[in-house]
């Protein structure tokens, strides 16, 4: 499939400043995918993963392919930049537009993602 089908949801409610974008890339960098790119074929909008999306074309441009896997995994595409694996796939629904906001909204909201404990103070000391 063509990267160029691939558009950024223009309703996404989440907004980055240069500093939460330097520390998106340097999770990207560390861990690759950890939480999933999820585009609706239906629309051609991303429903999730937007601001990776974004970072993973900085970094590989026009070198960013998409390859679908195979039954039963067929609405999973591996994502290549540069002719190598990414670490990210991105996942093919086929929802109508009040469903992708919907789960956009979803995917976005502070109020289901839960919130840290005390313990994370010393996980980050570690």
């Amino acid at each position: 499939m063509k990267i160029s089908k691939v558009k950024l949801a223009p309703f996404n409610p989440r907004k980055m400043s240069d500093n939460t974008r330097k520390a998106l890339k340097a999770s990207m960098d560390s861990f690759q995918d950890i939480s999933g790119l999820v585009w609706n074929a239906n629309t051609g909008n991303l429903v999730s993963g937007n601001h990776r999306w974004t970072e993973l074309k900085n970094a590989h441009g026009e070198s960013l392919e998409l390859q679908r896997l195979e039954e039963p995994l067929d609405e999973f595409f591996m994502v290549f930049g540069t002719g190598e694996f990414t670490g990210y796939i991105l996942r093919e629904v086929d929802w109508d537009e009040e469903t992708e906001i919907a789960a956009n909204i979803a995917a976005n909201s502070e109020k289901i993602q839960g919130e840290f404990t005390n313990a994370v103070s010393s996980l980050l000391k570690g």
